[in-house]
């Protein structure tokens, strides 16, 4: 019977690049890089506060840092950690103005235990996405 509250049927997501079967290490890799995500969105949050507390060139200062370093490194993360759970660019990234550093993408990968060949695979799959996505534009 059809029911209002039925759950969703979602499709299976892909094959995580990171085989973690029997292999703790690399389960103990996708923490550490979870962690990583949550404490740059936590350091983004406290500078935002920070921020509120000072003012004149201060201020700038740590809007710079928040909307530069910190949010670069927080995106090349999450594309990282996206990657190493078998998600896709496109799923990740629908629209996106300004590409990634798939350099520091790759480069952050390769730290917690990414394949280099599946990488670079990733990074021309996502490439082709781009600019079929600019070109439809």
């Amino acid at each position: 019977m059809f029911s209002l509250f039925a759950k969703k049927q979602e499709a299976a997501p892909a094959a995580p690049v990171v085989q973690s079967e029997g292999d703790m290490m690399a389960r103990e890799r996708l923490i550490h890089l979870r962690i990583k995500v949550k404490s740059l969105a936590a350091e983004a949050t406290i500078i935002r506060r920070e921020e509120r507390r000072v003012c004149g060139l201060v201020r700038w200062g740590l809007q710079q840092h928040r909307k530069t370093v910190v949010r670069r490194a927080a995106r090349e993360s999450l594309l990282a950690y996206g990657f190493l759970r078998g998600a896709s660019y496109a799923r990740m990234e629908r629209a996106c103005r300004d590409a990634p550093d798939f350099g520091a993408v790759a480069a952050v990968a390769k730290r917690f235990g990414g394949d280099p060949v599946a990488m670079t695979a990733w990074v021309a799959e996502a490439k082709a996405y781009r600019k079929s996505y600019q070109q439809a534009a």
